[in-house]
């Protein structure tokens, strides 16, 4: 086997391949229960709880997890409070959206949003959006639904990084004690 070909299968790690499905599976489910208990878009809530759960999995450890998971949750109840409160008062519309992206924009401006508000307007988007395919799906609904789907998800990574660095620990030091014997 060649050299650059083992460098290349030694960066493949199993335990975290297996790790990450782990996490989108119980995203997977999770989301889609917890929003087929209140409206028919579960695939949605699947969905977004799957995606929070690969981000926050990407970080190098649970307290940077952490930090992406709260930034995460931060963003997405502004988008939600924006979307829903524009659908509150209006039907979907691409000039709705679009006013109230850029109100967003500007709140996320001035708080200094860290990711620059990015999943908050991808909050927003996708809301407004679900918003025009559902139509009868209460506003208020439809935002608590993401913004729970979305917590979901990040508490899933989260957990499971921190349950991965727990093993790790146990292990490493399991092995310090074996050494001195």
């Amino acid at each position: 086997m060649s050299i650059k070909l083992r460098t290349v299968i030694r960066r493949i790690s199993l335990t975290q391949i297996l790790l990450r499905c782990i996490g989108v599976i119980l995203a997977y489910v999770i989301g889609a229960h917890v929003t087929g208990q209140f409206h028919a878009s579960s695939y949605m809530g699947a969905m977004l709880a799957c995606t929070s759960t690969v981000v926050v999995m990407q970080a190098e450890d649970s307290r940077e997890s952490m930090r992406k998971g709260w930034l995460r949750v931060v963003s997405t109840l502004i988008g939600a409070i924006i979307a829903t409160t524009y659908l509150q008062f209006f039907p979907f519309s691409l000039h709705g959206l679009v006013i109230s992206f850029c109100i967003l924009e500007a709140i996320c401006m001035s708080m200094k949003v860290p990711d620059g508000g990015v999943v908050a307007a991808m909050t927003l988007i996708i809301i407004s959006v679900i918003s025009q395919e559902l139509p009868d799906l209460p506003p208020l609904t439809n935002g608590v639904l993401r913004f729970v789907e979305g917590t979901v998800g990040v508490f899933i990574g989260v957990a499971e990084l921190w349950i991965v660095e727990q093993i790790q620990t146990f292990y490493s030091k399991k092995k310090g004690s074996n050494h001195r014997t």
